[in-house]
């Protein structure tokens, strides 16, 4: 899995809304390269997008995913992003 051990612990004690706080602050920053505030983003799709999560949502993850691509289309998490869209959309 590509989650982080922060958002596995987050899923895992059902932290979800202090993960999205930290990811939130992190995705913020904008002294922060881009690839570190595109892969904030990519977590929290990926939190969002779990079945492990209660407060699972594939429209979050969606969105996290594509706000990725919109606002960070050359980094190199933009493409993962993308598949993952794809993915969940799938599987609705």
């Amino acid at each position: 899995s590509e989650l982080t051990p922060m958002s596995e612990r987050a899923i895992t004690s059902d932290r979800i809304e202090d993960a999205e706080s930290v990811y939130l602050i992190l995705y913020s920053n904008e002294a922060s390269s881009e690839e570190m505030r595109a892969k904030a983003l990519y977590q929290l799709g990926l939190i969002y997008m779990s079945e492990y999560n209660t407060h699972h949502s594939n429209a979050k993850a969606i969105h996290y995913f594509r706000k990725i691509s919109a606002e960070f289309p050359d980094t190199l998490v933009a493409k993962k992003a993308g598949k993952r869209v794809s993915q969940v959309i799938n599987r609705q």
